[in-house]
């Protein structure tokens, strides 16, 4: 399930134990029109996130093994070979994931990981 608004938390439950609700997908989708040659691996990340119910950070370590966690349900990821990094915060009792950032690593370097996703509720 795909949505690219913000919705109420409360609203958003995980169905069943077999997916995630990605939120703000659109900023992925952005992203690899401009930077095609991260498409196939967003699309993965995707997949793998929209295909699973991860209820802990210890289940996303799991598939996920080099996941970069930073706290307040946030975590960064590398995508193809650490070239981009996305930044998602996970809402684990509501099954979903709010897509907060995506850029290049040196653009990574230039801003503050942990305050993104709470620049997006301000």
């Amino acid at each position: 399930m795909i949505y690219n608004e913000a919705l109420p938390l409360a609203t958003l439950t995980c169905r069943n134990e077999l997916d995630m609700v990605l939120i703000y997908k659109k900023k992925l989708v952005q992203f690899w029109g401009r930077r095609t040659d991260s498409k196939k691996h967003l699309e993965n990340w995707c997949r793998k996130i929209e295909d699973n119910c991860f209820c802990t950070s210890s289940q996303l370590r799991d598939e996920f093994p080099k996941i970069r966690l930073i706290g307040g349900g946030q975590a960064v990821f590398n995508v193809k070979n650490n070239r981009y990094r996305l930044i998602v915060k996970f809402y684990f009792e509501n099954g979903v994931v709010q897509v907060c950032w995506i850029g290049t690593h040196s653009e990574y370097d230039r801003i503050d990981a942990k305050a993104v996703c709470d620049d997006l509720a301000a």
